[in-house]
C-alpha cells in the first residue's frame, strides 16, 4: 500500500483499509469491494495487488508460515509470484519482517550509491558498485545494508567529502 507515495499519504490509506476491513487479514481484505478498496484510496492496481496477494494466501499457494524454514531465493520466488511485490520488496521482508542477516539488495540505487559514496569507487556504467565490496561482509549483508541507509538519512553520502574528510 504504501510503495511510491509519501509516509504520511500511505499511513492514511493504511488506516482507513484497517477500518474499512476491521483487521489486516487475507479474509478481511479479500472480502472488500474493490470500489470500496479504491474510495480508501488505493489505486487500481494497488487493489489488484491486495486482491492477488489476498486470494493467494487463501488458496494456500502463499503460506507465510513456510517462510522461516525457506532459504532466501525460496522466500524470493513465492513472494514475486505476487502481483505487484518484486524482487527489492521481498528483500526487504527478508531483511525486516524475517531477520534475515545476509540480504544485500543490489537493485537498490541508494545503496549502490552509498556503496561508491563509502569506498571511494571510481564510477562505472553500470553502477554494480554493491558487487564489488560485498565480499567484504560475507554474513552480514543486512547489516550493512541498515549502515548504509542511515549514511544517506544521516546525509553523508551527498554530503560532498568523502568518509575520511568527515572523520578527521
Amino acid at each position: 500500500m504504501s510503495q511510491q507515495i509519501s509516509v504520511k499519504a500511505a499511513a492514511t490509506i493504511r488506516e482507513r483499509v484497517r477500518q474499512l476491513a476491521g483487521a489486516f487479514t487475507p479474509q478481511a481484505l479479500h472480502a472488500l469491494e474493490d470500489e470500496s478498496l479504491r474510495g480508501a484510496g488505493l489505486s487500481a492496481s494497488k487493489t489488484a495487488y491486495l486482491r492477488d496477494l489476498s486470494s493467494k494466501v487463501l488458496s494456500g499457494e502463499l503460506d507465510f508460515a513456510a517462510f522461516p524454514q525457506m532459504d532466501d531465493e525460496q522466500v524470493i520466488a513465492a513472494l514475486t509470484s505476487v502481483k505487484g511485490i518484486g524482487r527489492w520488496t521481498a528483500e526487504m521482508f527478508l531483511m525486516f519482517v524475517l531477520g534475515r542477516e545476509n540480504v544485500i539488495s543490489f537493485g537498490d540505487a541508494g545503496l549502490q550509491r552509498a556503496a561508491l559514496w563509502l569506498y571511494g569507487l571510481e564510477p562505472r556504467q553500470d553502477k554494480k558498485y554493491l558487487q564489488q565490496v560485498a565480499h567484504l561482509w560475507p554474513s552480514y549483508g543486512s547489516y550493512v545494508c541498515l549502515y548504509l541507509w542511515e549514511a544517506i538519512n544521516q546525509g553523508l553520502v551527498d554530503s560532498g567529502q568523502t568518509l575520511d574528510e568527515l572523520t578527521v
